[in-house]
């Protein structure tokens, strides 16, 4: 009867372990409604106070993205041809949040087997037109994950919330390999 342990506890194993990789949903919405001109300039809308080490990898991210769009950034409000503002989340996806009764994220459900409790991780992502306050260009990018960190993911997240750049815009789910 022995023989039979060793491929039941290495099937045991491996479902364990499919758990928690697998293919990762990433909800992407994007819309480019006035499109930057390549050599303009913007500056970062930060908030007061010391910034947490996510906002400033993704900060430090976004500036590399948005170089390679042709845009530079500047700390001189008034040179600035667009103003970013920039947010980062790692919250607990086992929560709701609702303002004035509007849902604003329903509470994900945890699934069979899944040994951790998930986190939504997410980027959200404004460029606004300074000399009259439009739009320019807005992104999102977020996923559900148990196991892999926030500051591990920030850069396909900042791509998938920049993609409406090379035209992708709208609301759209990819499916990616990864750690859950």
């Amino acid at each position: 009867m022995l023989h039979f342990a060793k491929p039941v506890c290495l099937a045991a194993g491996l479902f364990a372990l499919a758990a928690c990789s697998g293919p990762i949903q990433t909800r992407i919405d994007t819309a480019i409604l006035h499109a930057p001109e390549r050599g303009a300039t913007y500056i970062l809308a930060v908030p007061e106070g010391p910034p947490a080490p996510l906002a400033v990898e993704a900060a430090r991210l976004l500036e590399g993205r948005l170089s390679a769009l042709g845009l530079t950034r500047t700390d001189d409000a008034e040179a600035a041809h667009y103003a970013a503002s920039l947010s980062v989340s790692d919250r607990p996806a086992d929560m709701s949040y609702a303002v004035d009764g509007a849902p604003l994220a329903k509470a994900k459900k945890r699934r069979a087997l899944q040994s951790c409790k998930d986190r939504e991780i997410g980027i959200k992502l404004v460029l606004m037109r300074v000399k009259d306050a439009a739009i320019a260009y807005r992104g999102m990018a977020e996923e559900y994950h148990c196991k892999a960190k926030a500051v591990d993911v920030m850069p396909f997240l900042l791509d998938s919330a920049l993609s409406g750049f090379s035209g992708q815009n709208g609301q759209r789910t990819i499916e990616r390999q990864g750690v859950e």
